[in-house]
């Protein structure tokens, strides 16, 4: 499945949960609106995904240090030992400024 296939499927099963709205079933009618709502929550983040990709803009991903050894500190991204300046050494992510526990 592709992006676009995904982003397709999001909103078709958003528009099909959204005709069930007629139910005479309150209950039914509630978890049917939820449903649409979440699918087209889905196919915003993956329209936004595909944006940032087509873009080729990486995010930013953001560390925190969480127990100190000396420089080396474990990072909150990547999990592992690694030395934590500004960048993990590890995985690369940017650690946050003021993050020195």
């Amino acid at each position: 499945m592709t992006i676009d296939e995904a982003i397709s499927h999001a909103l078709e099963v958003a528009e099909r949960y959204e005709r069930m709205e007629d139910s005479h079933d309150d209950k039914l009618k509630e978890e049917c609106l939820q449903c649409a709502a979440d699918h087209r929550q889905l196919a915003e983040w993956l329209t936004e995904l595909q944006e940032i990709k087509a873009a080729d803009v990486q995010p930013v991903v953001y560390a925190h240090k969480t127990i100190n050894v000396g420089r080396r500190s474990y990072c909150s991204n990547c999990g592992k030992l690694a030395i934590m300046e500004d960048f993990c050494s590890k995985c690369g992510a940017k650690v946050k400024d003021g993050d020195t526990n």
